[in-house]
């Protein structure tokens, strides 16, 4: 079905169509008006986004528990093209609003008192390791000149491990994973957790607690305020009870995971995928990582990365 024929099945055949900001992966967006009624056009090719299946599953599931992703009004599986509400465009990164935040915040001790579905996979010690080492494949290479080798990589590799391993058997929960400002909207008019709009919910697994908390706090793509932050996870512990000093040092763990995987996705972008305006965010995203380092139970991962892995200056794009 293309595209045209599937807007008209669902009855906006004649509704104006223009483009919005996509994200880092193979997925295209359009905002579709129709009079006094909008909604958005994903368009997710098969051959390159791959199936959107678990997109999906995760907006009925989310709505189901009062949270607001997307109502799904079409979809087309096999040509990839779904029809949705447009949640607008008040990104919470555009703010940086407290209070806004701080619902952001509720939104997750809302979802992790939830029964995680059993169509999730969980965010296993494997995966962990495997995604930080974009790291070895991506960012290193591209500083060096060199490919990493098999006994540097098995040493990388043992560093992180060790570093997660102390929340290896902490509760598991439902995480998101790409849980930041950028892809939160607010919804004034509505109430309570649902006045937070949630986008780029596909990726979802059974993971820590901390893991989309500290995605929030550590932001790559604009600065949350230190004393924000703080506040936000002072908040987020008090009201699930979590203990303070094991929560906050995975809170720096998984951070530290987080920015070295993104610091190899951001160069794979860069170079694989052409898209260069990535490496304008490397900077951050390294002033992240050397802040979740500075947790005193990192300090092993801290002086590992100090001594070989350097800064990416000179990969900034210009």
């Amino acid at each position: 079905m293309n595209v045209d024929t599937f807007l008209g099945s669902a009855g906006w055949a004649d509704a104006t169509r223009s483009i919005l900001a996509g994200d880092a992966s193979a997925r295209r967006y359009q905002r579709l008006q129709k009079g006094a009624a909008h909604a958005v056009l994903m368009l997710a090719p098969l051959a390159t986004a791959g199936p959107q299946t678990q997109f999906l599953r995760m907006a009925h599931w989310l709505r189901h528990h009062g949270l607001s992703a997307p109502e799904i009004y079409a979809d087309d599986a096999e040509t990839g093209l779904i029809l949705m509400e447009d949640l607008g465009d008040f990104a919470l990164l555009n703010t940086l609003s407290p209070d806004q935040y701080h619902c952001a915040a509720d939104v997750l001790a809302a979802l992790h008192r939830a029964q995680a579905p059993d169509f999730l996979p969980h965010y296993s010690a494997e995966i962990l390791a495997e995604e930080a080492g974009r790291l070895l494949l991506w960012y290193l290479p591209a500083i060096t000149g060199q490919p990493v080798s098999a006994d540097f990589t098995a040493a990388y590799q043992a560093e992180i491990t060790t570093a997660l391993a102390p929340f290896a058997h902490d509760p598991q929960v439902v995480i998101l994973r790409d849980y930041h400002g950028q892809n939160l909207h607010w919804l004034p008019e509505r109430q309570g957790v649902a006045r937070i709009g949630l986008l780029d919910f596909q990726d979802a697994l059974i993971g820590h607690p901390a893991y989309d908390l500290t995605s929030l706090l550590g932001d790559v793509r604009g600065t949350v305020p230190t004393a924000l932050g703080k506040a936000l996870a002072a908040h987020f512990i008090a009201k699930t009870q979590h203990q303070p000093n094991h929560f906050n040092a995975a809170l720096a763990a998984f951070g530290a995971q987080r920015a070295l995987k993104i610091l190899g996705l951001f160069v794979r972008l860069a170079q694989r995928d052409a898209k260069p305006d990535y490496l304008r965010l490397l900077p951050r995203t390294w002033a992240v990582l050397q802040t979740a380092l500075a947790h005193p139970q990192l300090a092993p991962l801290a002086a590992f990365v100090a001594r070989h892995i350097p800064p990416p200056e000179n990969l900034v794009h210009p």
